[in-house]
């Protein structure tokens, strides 16, 4: 009870924005009942579904749920051959300049932020089965795309910050998202990290949990989970550096602490799908499909918000 009273007097002190209660209301007040109720209808959508995986995808399921984080490949998912015509859309989509599907941070240009699905590449790749069926059942309903943005990050000799620091997402119980290497990945271009098991239900879940929620703001908490991964050495032990070739596809479970990738001296190009639960705590978008008849089916309409 004294960690909720520290934390309420830290965001008082600190004014800390709305957004950073989310990831206290999901743990002290969202019970799993308040979920079940919320999430009813796609819980009920996804029980209608029928799913027909592969045991290779069986075991990537698996894995998953154990571990928090998956590392595979396209080709691992039938893709393989989407991988040049996604760089070359990439490299087109970053030569167009800032427009309004664009933002750019310190180190990361977005150069397309929720953009037209309607295209046959993106298509693929969400209607793809084995994807859906881990998606979905991960979640154990039909979850919600949240966003879909496609990033370049540029080498930094700066300090680590923001989301570069160790961290959870706080937006809902479950976060499965989907990053997809377009470039070479090496320790030196900033490979995205994760520390097994500190996911929903993993082993460390609970693991300073009000404390490392990713709020950066307070006073010295944006070096809490830094201190905190240093000095255990069962973190140490758990932390996975996804490294990989241009086609490397990652699943993981954000709830859980990672952090974003360091580049230190080459770009690091990807492409990033985020899924949640309909009762997470954001604004989930409407997303622009100018063409509907690559999402027919009623589940692919529950995953758009169509």
């Amino acid at each position: 009870m004294s960690n909720v009273k520290n934390f309420f007097h830290e965001v008082i002190k600190s004014k800390i924005p709305t957004r950073y209660l989310r990831a206290l209301l999901s743990r002290l007040v969202f019970t799993r009942f308040i979920y079940w109720i919320i999430n009813y209808q796609y819980i009920k959508l996804f029980n209608k579904c029928t799913f027909t995986p592969k045991n290779k995808t069986l075991s990537i399921l698996s894995e998953l749920q154990n571990k928090g984080i998956l590392i595979s490949d396209l080709e691992e998912f039938g893709l393989g051959h989407l991988l040049p015509l996604l760089q070359n859309r990439f490299k087109n989509l970053s030569t167009r300049g800032t427009g309004s599907n664009t933002r750019s941070t310190e180190f990361n240009n977005v150069i397309d932020l929720n953009g037209d699905l309607s295209n046959e590449l993106l298509s693929e790749i969400l209607c793809n089965k084995d994807i859906n069926f881990i998606v979905h059942n991960y979640f154990q309903q039909i979850a919600r795309l949240g966003y879909k943005e496609e990033v370049i990050s540029y080498p930094s000799y700066s300090k680590r910050s923001n989301a570069r620091l160790w961290h959870r997402d706080a937006a809902d119980i479950k976060i499965l998202k989907l990053f997809i290497y377009l470039s070479d990945v090496s320790l030196e271009s900033g490979p995205f990290e994760y520390i097994c098991n500190t996911h929903y239900l993993g082993t460390h879940s609970n693991l300073n949990s009000i404390k490392s929620v990713g709020i950066s703001k307070l006073n010295k908490g944006e070096l809490r989970l830094e201190g905190l991964v240093e000095s255990r050495s069962e973190l140490n032990s758990q932390i996975v550096t996804a490294v990989g070739k241009a086609g490397t596809i990652i699943f993981c479970d954000t709830s859980g602490i990672h952090r974003g990738g360091h580049c230190l001296n080459s770009p690091r190009e990807l492409i990033s799908f985020a899924y949640y639960s309909n009762s997470a705590y954001l604004s989930l978008p409407a997303f622009v499909v100018s063409d509907k008849s690559f999402f027919k089916s009623k589940m692919m309409k529950a995953v758009l918000g169509l």
